[in-house]
């Protein structure tokens, strides 16, 4: 569990980062407006009573905010522009056994073909780190054909393991309806997690259940 500390310092963060821009052009406003506030009401002489406005001040403060709009428009298009040139997209496969796999990968049955669980990114940025997790306490992946998974639309292989078995190998029949999140970072640092169901092994079944925003 999270503290509340932590909770709000992640919550802060992501304010800052999105809304950084628009936070200042807030306190901008409530600065401008504080100030022309104080010279309607008369409460200091320096600034004058409301006849003293001119009233080319008021065009020029739309006109300052409409030019401060226009380029915190063109901020947040750039920031997402960037954040998708970057994000990488991870999507899971069940594969039958290629020619050259490396064995420590395989599933092996006794009824059906050797199949592989399979992981690709089929995002734009490079994935970092990756590490998958699943539904189950004694299931986990313990390794992984590459943890750096470049875009360039090759598959990678992970092998899940159940730590009640002495670290042996998942049984395919074990391995329907399980569901694994697959998480990573980008080269910015930023994080990603996706969910999916095997639904079927044998069939070759898999089942994207969205993208997990806040893990």
């Amino acid at each position: 569990m999270e503290s509340k500390w932590k909770k709000f310092k992640k919550w802060y963060s992501r304010s800052i980062e999105k809304h950084g821009f628009l936070l200042i052009l807030i306190f901008i406003g409530l600065l401008i407006a504080i100030y022309y506030l104080l010279r309607i009401l008369g409460l200091y002489k320096y600034f004058g009573g409301f006849d003293d406005i001119d009233k080319q001040n008021f065009v020029n403060i739309g006109l300052f905010f409409g030019i401060l709009f226009t380029f915190w428009e063109a901020y947040k298009f750039r920031l997402e522009t960037k954040i998708n040139d970057e994000k990488p997209v991870l999507a899971l496969f069940v594969r039958p056994n290629y020619e050259g796999a490396f064995e420590d990968f395989i599933i092996e049955n006794e009824n059906v073909d050797e199949r592989a669980i399979n992981v690709k990114n089929m995002g734009k940025g490079v994935a970092f780190e990756l590490n998958v997790k699943t539904d189950k306490d004694n299931v986990i992946v313990d390794m992984y054909e590459e943890k750096i998974i470049d875009s360039n639309g090759q598959e990678h292989s992970i092998r899940l393991v159940n730590k009640d078995e002495e670290y042996n190998m998942v049984k395919m029949s074990d391995l329907d309806n399980m569901i694994l999140f697959l998480e990573c970072k980008s080269v910015s640092g930023r994080k990603y997690c996706y969910k999916y169901r095997i639904v079927n092994v044998e069939k070759y079944l898999v089942e994207y259940l969205g993208e997990i925003k806040d893990f």
